[in-house]
């Protein structure tokens, strides 16, 4: 009986120890990848020296190799693989472009089984010229346009039509913060008057005004060689002051409230002097 006892008690030591040896001999597939650099769905991200970093664990210890996709578009598939059989968890990308967004993500190999990351992605910032959105003439006032196009002609074109387009916007700014200084001067709080002041801006800024002139235009290319023209045009501020000056002299009841500001009975001395 105490054989038979033995006898079981090692056929159970003996099944347990080939379970044990083929838990600890079998493979598994490595863990997800997950990122390291760029975060996931970050954006301001520099074109230049930007690499990519991950990180993969494997419960085997096996060593591990990597394939990248990376693409400006969303699903990736085959035809983005940016290279394979990649050993290190840090790959360097070369210059990219301005203002993109860009997919990535991550395959583990150990030689038998893989994994794949989920994919991430990333924007790069968006470039503007030192210059383009300064306005450094006091005399003038400044519009500003941008288009993209396959063509450089096009690009500086459309860029050009944008600019003049927006000009009204920033003629308004300008009213407006003139006539709010004569207003607050003159302390006016009647309503009449104040929705004068809105309908003159409006009427002013609504005007042509072809005497505008280009300070400054650049185009850069991107990898996809597609042109992005910046251009900033300028309007000389006396022109606009003396429009609102013709208009301003026709509103009799807001032309009356103005003259308690110093600033504007200015103003109206050095435009009259132009007639």
């Amino acid at each position: 009986m105490k054989n038979i006892k033995s006898f079981f008690i090692f056929v159970l030591v003996l099944l347990m120890s080939c379970s044990l040896f083929k838990f600890l001999s079998t493979n598994h597939p490595p863990e997800k990848p997950f990122y390291l650099f760029p975060e996931n769905a970050s954006e301001n991200i520099e074109i230049e020296d930007i690499i990519l970093e991950w990180n993969c664990f494997d419960q085997d210890k096996d060593s591990l190799r990597y394939d990248i996709y990376f693409s400006m578009k969303m699903d990736l598939d085959s035809l983005d693989i940016l290279t394979t059989d990649h050993s290190g968890n840090f790959y360097e990308l070369p210059e990219l472009d301005f203002d993109t967004f860009y997919y990535w993500k991550i395959i583990a190999f150990d030689g038998e089984f893989e994994s794949e990351s989920e994919i991430w992605s990333f924007k790069t910032k968006t470039y503007f010229p030192d210059w383009w959105l300064v306005q450094d003439n006091p005399d003038y006032i400044y519009s500003f346009g941008t288009d993209i196009d396959e063509s450089q002609v096009d690009s500086h074109n459309y860029a050009f039509e944008k600019a003049i387009a927006e000009k009204k916007i920033f003629i308004q700014a300008y009213l407006e913060n003139l006539l709010k200084k004569f207003i607050l001067e003159a302390n006016i709080t009647d309503p009449l008057s104040l929705s004068m002041k809105d309908k003159l801006v409006e009427v002013v800024s609504e005007k042509d005004y072809p005497d505008f002139f280009m300070s400054r235009q650049e185009t850069i290319i991107s990898h996809s060689e597609e042109y992005q023209t910046y251009v900033r045009i300028h309007l000389p501020k006396k022109i606009i002051n003396r429009k609102l000056y013709e208009k301003v002299i026709l509103t009799q009841k807001l032309f009356e409230d103005l003259h308690y500001s110093s600033s504007f009975q200015q103003f109206i001395k050095e435009n009259s002097e132009d007639e």
